[in-house]
């Protein structure tokens, strides 16, 4: 399952979404907006997707984004857009 929470504030959105997956252990946490971070690569996985949201999030649109646990059991990404923005070139 996966579930999907928009916020809206004054000056910003919030948006979350989470899951009821396997989550990240404690010890990866940290790790999981880093480039080529996967625990998955003998799947052929080549861990680009997080840091390629981080980055999107972070530098285009100029929001925040944070991992946590989620109460659903799994993983749990807020992120957060100004509601002002100035023209993005993309």
């Amino acid at each position: 399952m996966v579930k999907v929470t928009l916020n809206e504030f004054e000056d910003y959105y919030s948006v979350t979404v989470e899951d009821n997956g396997v989550g990240i252990s404690s010890e990866e946490q940290h790790k999981v907006f880093n480039p080529f971070y996967t625990l998955a690569r003998h799947k052929g996985h080549v861990g680009l997707g997080l840091n390629i949201v981080f980055n999107l999030v972070s530098q285009v649109l100029g929001g925040t984004i944070s991992y946590q646990p989620s109460s659903l059991g799994g993983a749990n990404f807020r992120f957060t857009l100004s509601k002002t923005r100035e023209e993005v070139d993309v």
